[in-house]
């Protein structure tokens, strides 16, 4: 999270300037919106999430399921899998999939063939679950970008890729399994 409230400007780095030759103002400025408003989406996400009785790594496990069903015909998917998806470690995943599971939101069941695989699948309760959370969920992000016409989407998609794409490809991205 980043918990910078009043964000610097052009004057407040007037002075390093000199001393640091790399100093890109308008660069580290953008760099501390950019953090400013992810952190402000991630803190309402999660406050939303919450105000429905589930965490964000609960809600991401049981979206990836739904998606696994809709795409695999109700397949599922190996904790492995989910771990990957999610970008969690694997001891996480199990925490996550341990409070689902009591929670009657996810099953788990040996994978034909091989009884030593477990294939976690989403539950009808689950499934319930998300329907109860998608209408106002969907709401709240249209609302959040319904000030963008289609060609701002399309440009601020295109740039949050670019810098993405910079970011891991210049290894400044975390570790897999980083986020728990």
């Amino acid at each position: 999270m980043f918990y910078m409230k009043e964000l610097p400007n052009e004057e407040d780095f007037r002075p390093l300037v000199p001393e640091y030759s790399s100093l890109d103002t308008s660069s580290v400025m953008l760099f501390y919106l950019f953090l400013q408003v992810g952190s402000d989406m991630l803190t309402a996400f999660e406050t939303y999430l919450a105000d429905h009785g589930v965490s964000q790594g609960r809600f991401i496990v049981l979206l990836l399921l739904l998606r696994s069903q809709v795409r695999n015909n109700g397949s599922g998917l190996s904790p492995s899998e989910l771990a990957g998806q999610a970008g969690v470690t694997r001891a996480t995943m199990t925490g996550l999939m341990k409070g689902l599971q009591r929670d009657g939101l996810i099953e788990r069941s040996s994978h034909d063939g091989d009884r030593r695989k477990v294939i976690v699948r989403l539950t009808s309760k689950g499934k319930e679950s998300l329907n109860a959370i998608f209408p106002d969920y969907y709401s709240r992000i249209a609302e959040l970008m319904n000030d963008l016409e289609d060609d701002e989407r399309e440009k601020l998609s295109m740039l949050l890729h670019k810098v993405k794409n910079k970011m891991y490809a210049s290894k400044q991205a975390p570790a897999a399994g980083a986020r728990g």
